[in-house]
């Protein structure tokens, strides 16, 4: 009967890596593209 929360917790996980990952990528190579990290920073 966990097979929801295993889902769940693999979904939060995919979208957590997903934003980190956009992230890193954001900063090095998207800075122009991206203009809230240019705000953030």
């Amino acid at each position: 009967m966990s097979s929801g929360i295993d889902a769940d917790i693999a979904l939060d996980a995919a979208v957590v890596l997903s934003l980190g990952m956009n992230r890193l990528l954001g900063r090095g190579a998207g800075a122009a593209e991206q203009p809230v990290h240019a705000e953030a920073e």
